[in-house]
């Protein structure tokens, strides 16, 4: 996607959008710890790890959806995403 090509080529502009996916990481972080020390989500969660793995795959679904033209691709990948949260890692 043009924001990956571009920020190898600016720094200036590779900060600031590590900087959104960190923020949108820290709210999935937030969110997911909360669940977990509710007891909503297995006590061996690891909300950081967890956060880095759905905001990857969200972002990997929409590009896919957009790439593809096709909205039916977010219907069908997105309720998949629940799995990196209930599922822990082998």
């Amino acid at each position: 996607n043009l924001a990956m090509e571009l920020a190898a080529q600016d720094e200036t502009l590779r900060r600031k959008l590590e900087d959104t996916f960190a923020r949108f990481a820290g709210y999935f972080e937030r969110a997911l710890a909360e669940a977990r020390d509710a007891g909503d989500l297995p006590s061996g969660t690891d909300a950081a790890q967890t956060a880095q793995a759905l905001l990857a795959y969200l972002y990997g679904t929409i590009l896919l959806a957009k790439t593809a033209d096709d909205a039916a691709v977010m219907e069908r990948l997105v309720p998949r995403a629940l799995s990196l949260v209930t599922s822990p890692p082998n």
